[in-house]
């Protein structure tokens, strides 16, 4: 019986009809009669998203199945169960066209049935093609003539023929990230795997022949969405590499402690909180990996694990460790970061093979003196805890490479900690140090030195003792001056001073031969040295917010020069020889006292990036036009009455600010930056906008508040990328019905206007999130024209006069 054509079948009582409506529930049903729809939304379809969730989670309740079957087809929570069978048959029956491009002869996906056989006959077929692609020669095979039009099922058949054939020689078989949500049976008769690699797929469960693997010895399955491991896992007798990251494990089955061979497992970012106590016999196990999981504790049998090299417990809850972890003689990685440790015990001096210690992000206010002991340690993080200070011991690490205090409560360092002699990073930013010891000069292989955010006034001059040191930073102290010795740092590279107390440099800074970026942001600076020039490799060079009046024409010889930052300072004119700065592609200017621009200016060829906001500048010249590189140039805050027509030249140009200035009009020529992306225009005199505008395919953001706007045109409707509009102050009576071609609005600004109306066209701005109405002469508001608007979340209407604010607005938007 054909329920899409039969005239009697809808008289049929529900009990009858629904079985038949659940067997062969096509499309085409949804048209028929109001009954059959409200029985396919209510009963058969609900029925139907469930039965699949069951499918894919047998294990899991209702709610579980339904958040692993929306994430595994990207389904919006807030569909309909119709909805959402509708999209995971429309998402497999695409797949299924492009895996058999003549599944559906006439393209006729929609006359499909939605049935769970269906389903679950195409769920096998297009996983064994999935997978089928990735084995040897297997898509070579798929695209002969005889087999690439082939039905999908029909194509499915031959894949269980091809395995049994061909299955037995592959021993390893990578299937990451192909899309699989189904593991066919045929995996099972792969009897000679040893690697086998399913990462990155959508697997909810995993079949039972799997364990028929007897050979494998590295399984990958993380960043699926397993919820459990089936107990027949000891089965994989041979299993020496288990990775299970990034899955939803809420616990382990015992029999995972039966994997004697095991030597690494991987349980990274699952949901577990405890472990099995049998995990003691996985006697060969050398990496253990449980970070970003829900643990509180460990169970005893830990200590048994007497291979163990490298343990991860990052991101879990530990308040404190078992003993018996201190028994694991043969460990050399220990990661604890992220928990919530509040003292280390004396024990951790019986790990003599620790080579990297990991404990930032904890609660630690001490070490223990017996930190001495662990003399093979090359790593320790303790960053983001509340030392104040450091066991003196701490110098008899002699081995250590790096050494991480940032974001403690240090106010001051170990005299001797200049014997720490392998040490090539040391990491001290926002602690409380208000001096460094002179020892700091004996470490002699320091490479990188960060003291950021301390209350450092002064620095020894044995930093210039520091010979290796490649990168310094010194942001955010209150150093005033450096001492003379930093010249000698020859192989410096990196030097960051910003936000400092710095009046002036040595001439010795010329000596910084490798010094490829200076941050001298935020300080005091009234001048630079004339030697400044002789740091060849410069290619950043920092200096705003200081005092500069002028600068040195030897600036001309940094030619490695790629950003220059001199914006906010007190700079009237610039050297002609800057032009020589022919790398430079980032040059800032803005909020200095800037009349003129030398000409040689406009010879930076490379230039991308320029900023000349709030200065006087009352006139561009032509010139200009040859930046023909530039992508950003900002003119707010000038005395701009014109732009030069050569500005269209500027091909490259997506972003434009020309606010608070005093332009009247545009050059037509603007309308040719056909890359501009944003426009800034607000608090000029413009009276109109000329319909070229629509020339600007690009533009996402348009600025034209504070004006003398009365109309827009029509043209403005062309803005299909448009993304926020701004047109309050100005004088509009009216929107252009073309507003709503603005598909991609989100924000629109109409504040203080005088429009009396609203275009019932402006209610099709389905992405609008954020649209101001307030002071102007609106009397009525339709509630159906804002209600459309489903994505808005904030609306204003203050100081309009009218006459009454539907309740649905008045609700939703709290007003």
């Amino acid at each position: 019986m054909n329920p899409s054509s039969s005239i009697t079948i809808e008289h049929l009582p529900n009990e009858i009809l629904t079985p038949i409506l659940k067997a062969c529930a096509s499309p085409s049903l949804f048209s028929v009669c109001a009954r059959w729809r409200r029985l396919l939304s209510t009963e058969v379809m609900p029925s139907l998203y469930k039965q699949i969730g069951k499918m894919h989670f047998p294990q899991g309740n209702v709610n579980e199945q339904a958040l692993i079957l929306d994430k595994i087809y990207e389904l919006d929570n807030e569909l309909l169960p119709m909805q959402k069978v509708k999209t995971i048959f429309k998402q497999t029956f695409t797949l299924a066209k492009s895996l058999s491009p003549l599944e559906f002869k006439e393209g006729l996906e929609e006359n499909r049935y939605f049935t769970l056989a269906n389903y679950s006959s195409y769920l096998l077929n297009i996983n064994r093609l999935l997978m089928w692609k990735k084995l040897p020669r297997g898509e070579k095979y798929l695209n002969r003539k005889t087999i690439k039009y082939l039905p999908l099922e029909k194509k499915g058949g031959l894949f269980s023929n091809w395995i049994k054939r061909h299955g037995k020689r592959l021993t390893k078989l990578d299937l990451q990230g192909i899309g699989l949500t189904f593991l066919p049976p045929e995996i099972g008769q792969l009897s000679n795997l040893k690697g086998l690699d399913l990462s990155n797929n959508q697997l909810t469960t995993l079949p039972v022949n799997i364990w028929q693997l007897s050979q494998l010895q590295a399984l990958d399955l993380s960043s699926n969405q397993l919820t459990s491991l089936p107990v027949d896992i000891w089965q994989l007798s041979q299993l020496q590499l288990l990775n299970l990251n990034n899955n939803k494990l809420t616990s382990l089955p015992t029999v995972i402690c039966q994997l004697s061979q095991l030597k690494v497992l991987g349980l990274n970012n699952s949901q577990l909180t405890t472990l099995p106590a049998g995990i003691g016999l996985l006697s060969q196990l050398k990496k253990l990996y449980l970070k970003d999981n829900q643990l509180t504790t460990l169970p005893v049998e830990i200590g048994q694990l007497l291979q163990l090299q490298d343990l991860d417990l990052k991101s879990n809850q530990f308040t404190n460790l078992p003993a018996e972890i201190w028994q694991l003689s043969q460990l050399q990685y220990l990661y604890l970061d992220g928990n919530q440790l509040t003292t280390l015990p004396s024990e951790i001096c019986q790990l003599s093979q620790l080579k990297e210690l990991g404990l930032n992000n904890n609660q630690l206010t001490s070490l223990p003196r017996e930190i001495r002991q662990l003399s093979q340690l090359q790593g320790l993080d303790l960053s983001s805890n509340q030392l104040t200070n450091l066991p003196k011991e701490i110098r008899q690490l002699s081995q250590l490479q790096i050494l991480i205090l940032n974001n403690n409560k240090l106010t001051s360092l170990p005299t001797k900690i200049g014997q720490l002699s392998q040490l090539r990073q040391l990491d001290l930013n926002n602690n409380k140090l208000t001096s460094l010891p002179t020892k700091i000069g004996q470490l002699s292989q320091l490479q990188y030195l960060y003291l950021d955010s301390n209350q450092l006034t002064n620095l020894p001059k044995e930093i210039g003792q520091l010979s290796q040191l490649q990168g310094l930073g010194l942001d955010h102290n209150q150093l005033t001056n450096l001492p003379k010795e930093i010249g000698q740092l020859s192989q410096l590279q990196v030097l960051n001073l910003n936000n400092n107390k710095i009046t002036s440099l040595p001439t010795e800074i010329r000596q910084l031969s490798q010094l490829r970026k200076l941050d001298l942001n935020n300080n005091k600076l009234t001048f630079l040295p004339t030697k400044i020039g002789q740091l060849s490799q410069l290619q950043y060079l920092y200096l705003d917010s200081n005092q500069l009046t002028f600068l040195p024409a030897e600036i001309w010889q940094l030619l490695q020069l790629q950003e220059l930052g001199l914006s906010n300072n007190q700079l009237n004119t610039l050297p002609a020889e800057i032009g020589h700065l022919s790398q430079l592609s980032k040059l800032y200017l803005d909020s200095n006292q800037l009349t003129f621009l030398p000409a040689e200016i406009w010879q930076l060829l490379q230039l991308q990036e320029l900023g000349l906001s709030n200065n006087q500048l009352n006139t561009l010249p032509a010139e200009i036009g040859h930046l023909s590189q530039l992508s950003k140039l900002y003119l707010d805050s000038n005395q701009l009455t014109f732009l030069p027509a050569e500005i269209w030249q500027l091909l490259q140009l997506q972003e434009l600010y020309l606010s608070n200035n005093q332009l009247t009009t545009l050059p037509t020529e603007i309308w040719q930056l056909s890359q501009l992306q944003a426009l800034g225009l607000e608090r000029n005199q413009l009276t109109n906008v000329p319909k070229e505008i629509g020339q600007l395919p690009q533009l996402q953001e348009l600025g034209l508040d504070h004006n003398q706007l009365t109309t827009l045109p029509a043209e403005i409707g062309q803005l299909l990328q448009l993304q926020k509009l701004g047109l309050s102050n100005n004088q509009l009576i009216s929107l252009p019905t073309e507003i709503w071609y603005l598909s991609q609005l989100q924000e629109l600004y109409l504040s203080n206007n005088k429009l009396n109306f609203l275009p019932i066209e402006i209610g099709q701005l389905s992405h609008l999130e954020v649209l101001n109405l307030s002071s102007n002469q609106l009397t009525t508001l339709p509630a159906e024209m804002i209600g459309s608007l489903t994505a808005l979340r904030r609306l204003q209407l203050n100081e309009n006069p009218l006459e009454s604010i539907p309740d649905e607005i008045r609700q939703r938007f709290c007003l």
